[in-house]
């Protein structure tokens, strides 16, 4: 009775520790590998228009700017500011789906 309380308890454990683990190995891979600088294409334009808070080029990525500029709050740098929201979201996106599934 005592080893399959105890085993269950291990279980439990392991149910609350895997989304943290999956999370942060996400974080690891992510900030590892993040760009650090403003890249190609509308990249510039992208940082540019977070910082400023303004409108690009139709469709104006609304999300995109906001995200940048609350970032931009937080990192003096603009071209890493407009690209940590990416990690961001996916930290979260891989820690949820393992939460649900082990739930």
């Amino acid at each position: 009775m005592i080893s399959a309380e105890r085993s269950d308890a291990r279980h439990e454990r392991w149910l609350l520790l895997s989304p943290a683990i999956t999370t942060a190995i996400a974080a690891c891979v992510y900030l590892v590998t993040l760009q650090r600088e403003i890249g190609w294409w509308d990249a510039a334009e992208l940082s540019l228009q977070a910082h400023l808070v303004g409108t690009t080029h139709p469709p104006g990525y609304p999300v995109h700017t906001l995200l940048g500029k609350v970032f931009g709050l937080l990192v003096a740098d603009p071209g890493l500011a407009t690209n940590l929201p990416a990690p961001a979201a996916a930290r979260w996106r891989s820690g949820s789906p393992a939460s649900w599934c082990c739930a």
